[in-house]
């Protein structure tokens, strides 16, 4: 249930930060107001959709989520079998919530505040030559910016995936119900079963998956339009472009399955202290993630191919073949290095995986500074 939406521009936002009260602006304070974007905060949010009546088990586990209420199912057609039969394929249910809900059995007053006054969503045209240095990718772009809560200093921030942590343990700026009692936190609860089911009714499944005391913070997606070459023939097309910073922090991630009333589940996989922070395209370097449809109507998802030496925008010189400063144009060698060093980067650490009804544990893994030189997904017919 959406209990409230405030939506605040930019300025109102600016007020609220040095006066306890709102007043009303005069005529001359109004005409000085330049409504620079929106500002997005939900205050007490949460919302559930159930495809059908639920039973809840007294275990309070995972295939449960919530019990009571009825409703249509959201079909995904096109699936079948080895054999050739329909699978029927549907979402069973959705909640997002606050936090605390048990994986989704106990939504009963569990509600979220996403963003706050101070450090709201935001929905922005912003100049691209702001964003860079006027002399980069981002030079003479006109930038539309829908943003999540921005990551703040360590000092006044929170830990990222651990809700225990108080002030001045992370940059997160979410803050969970633990970290600051008598507060609605900024993190919430989310999970979702997809239903599926056979001609054989004795393979009826339905998989889950719950994430606990979540927050994206830092997140943001960035569109312009530009040229590029998305087909692969040498010819700039006009296309739609983008950077995306895609974070998902969740003190637990879980996964399992279940017969389709959740009587009974199988074996748990569990990530513990979960953060990806995904980079998807790099702007700065003529790296823009590009959306296109094609002249056959097929969907064309690209990352720009990072540019070669000799190209004008990396300096225009060479680079030796051992790749060393020394014999290598020395602007081009710095424009790479500054690419390696301070370009966009993919960082995805778990604390601890575990497996299993005990739980067993795999320890913890992380990939660290990702950087994607190219990437190119289309789709096909399938015959």
């Amino acid at each position: 249930m959406l209990n409230r939406i405030t939506i605040i521009p930019f300025m109102l936002l600016l007020s609220t930060l040095v006066s306890a009260e709102l007043k009303d602006l005069t005529e001359s304070e109004l005409s000085e107001l330049t409504g620079e974007g929106v500002g997005l905060v939900y205050e007490s949010y949460q919302i559930e959709m159930l495809a059908e009546e639920l039973n809840a088990r007294d275990d309070g586990a995972s295939g449960t989520l919530a019990g009571g209420g009825a409703g249509n199912k959201f079909l995904i057609t096109g699936i079948e079998d080895a054999d050739g039969n329909v699978v029927t394929t549907s979402i069973g249910q959705f909640y997002f919530a606050g936090t605390g809900t048990n994986y989704g059995s106990d939504l009963d007053g569990k509600v979220v505040n996403i963003g706050r006054l101070n450090n709201p969503i935001t929905i922005d045209l912003v100049d691209g030559n702001t964003i860079g240095d006027g002399t980069d990718g981002w030079a003479d772009k006109s930038v539309l910016e829908i943003a999540m809560q921005k990551h703040v200093d360590m000092a006044v921030g929170y830990h990222c995936t651990d809700p225990s942590q108080g002030q001045g343990t992370g940059t997160c700026a979410s803050r969970s119900d633990q970290a600051v009692p008598g507060f609605h936190g900024e993190r919430f609860d989310m999970g979702y079963r997809i239903n599926r089911e056979f001609t054989d009714t004795n393979k009826n499944v339905n998989l889950n998956f719950h994430a606990v005391s979540a927050n994206m913070d830092g997140s943001y997606m960035r569109f312009w339009g530009g040229d590029a070459d998305i087909n692969g023939d040498d010819i700039d097309d006009s296309t739609l472009m983008l950077e995306a910073q895609m974070n998902f922090y969740a003190s637990e991630l879980m996964f399992d399955s279940c017969n389709l009333d959740g009587s009974v589940c199988g074996e748990q996989v569990g990530f513990k202290d979960f953060s990806m922070e995904l980079a998807l395209g790099d702007a700065k370097y003529y790296q823009p993630m590009t959306i296109a449809v094609d002249a056959n109507g097929f969907l064309n998802i690209s990352i720009q191919a990072l540019p070669e030496p000799g190209d004008t925008r990396t300096g225009g010189g060479s680079i030796a073949a051992d790749g060393l400063l020394a014999g290598s144009d020395a602007t081009t060698w710095n424009w790479y290095d500054d690419y390696y060093t301070n370009g966009r980067k993919t960082n995805i650490s778990v604390g601890d995986m575990t497996a299993g009804p005990s739980s067993e544990s795999f320890g913890s893994s992380s990939i660290q500074g990702l950087q994607i030189q190219y990437l190119e997904v289309k789709s096909r017919d399938i015959p």
